[in-house]
């Protein structure tokens, strides 16, 4: 588990940073700590961010454990910092620790469900 936690590195995004955009690839998982971000979705070239999210949320857990790509967008509100952990180191978590990753998946794919993707498609 201590491998895993080494592999987080510090990040910080200004304000008005895109995280991931439509059809992006997710490389990566975003933990935030502090700060505000928006989540959205394009039509006809237009930006619509309908949803706020706080800090001490995960950004990229559902894609990342299911390869997906992302389909929303995401986007700093103000001043984002956090950790992240690439996809790949990600994934060896699966490899090390299945139980706990297991139950990591079900916890991503029901916020995903119920926090983004219900309420952005309603």
């Amino acid at each position: 588990m201590i491998q895993v936690l080494q592999n987080l590195e510090p990040v910080q995004y200004s304000q008005g940073t895109f995280l991931f955009t439509e059809l992006d690839d997710v490389n990566e998982v975003i933990f935030i700590g502090d700060g505000l971000y928006d989540v959205g979705y394009e039509i006809n070239k237009q930006i619509h961010l309908k949803m706020r999210f706080p800090g001490k949320t995960v950004i990229g857990g559902f894609e990342a454990c299911f390869d997906k790509r992302c389909l929303f967008i995401y986007k700093t509100y103000i001043t984002c910092k956090g950790y992240i952990i690439r996809k790949q180191n990600w994934r060896k978590l699966e490899q090390d620790h299945p139980e706990l990753y297991a139950s990591i998946k079900r916890q991503a794919l029901f916020n995903y469900i119920h926090k983004i993707r219900r309420p952005l498609l309603e």
